[in-house]
C-alpha cells in the first residue's frame, strides 16, 4: 500500500514537472485545445511561434492539468503518513496488553 503512494508521488511531481515546462515553452500559453500556426523548432530545441492567426487554450485547461497532480501528491502524502502511523488497524500486540486498574 505505502509503495503505491510512493509510486503516486513520483509521477504527480514528474507530471506536474512535465506540464509547467511544456507551457514555459510555448511562452506561458496553452497548447491545450490550441491551434498554433507557423510552429518552427530551432537548432537548440526552441520553439519559434509567429504571432499572427494563433488561437491559445483557456489557462484554466493547464492550470487544472498542473495542479491536479499536486493535489493527488499532497493527498498521498497525507495518506500514507497516515498508514505509516496507524498501519495494524488499532489491534493491540499481545506483549503491550495491560491489566486495567480497577479489578
Amino acid at each position: 500500500m505505502i509503495f503505491s503512494y510512493i509510486i503516486i508521488l513520483i509521477s504527480g511531481i514528474a507530471t506536474s514537472l512535465a506540464i509547467g515546462s511544456l507551457i514555459k515553452m510555448f511562452g506561458n500559453e496553452c497548447i491545450l485545445y490550441s491551434h498554433p500556426v507557423g510552429v518552427s523548432v530551432d537548432v537548440n530545441s526552441s520553439i519559434i511561434i509567429t504571432s499572427s492567426g494563433n488561437y491559445w487554450g483557456s489557462m484554466n485547461y493547464c492550470n487544472f492539468c498542473q495542479f491536479c497532480p499536486v493535489a493527488s501528491v499532497i493527498f498521498a502524502g497525507i495518506w500514507g503518513v497516515l498508514f505509516v502511523m496507524c498501519g495494524r488497524g488499532g489491534n493491540p500486540d499481545s506483549k503491550s496488553v495491560s491489566t486495567p486498574l480497577f479489578l
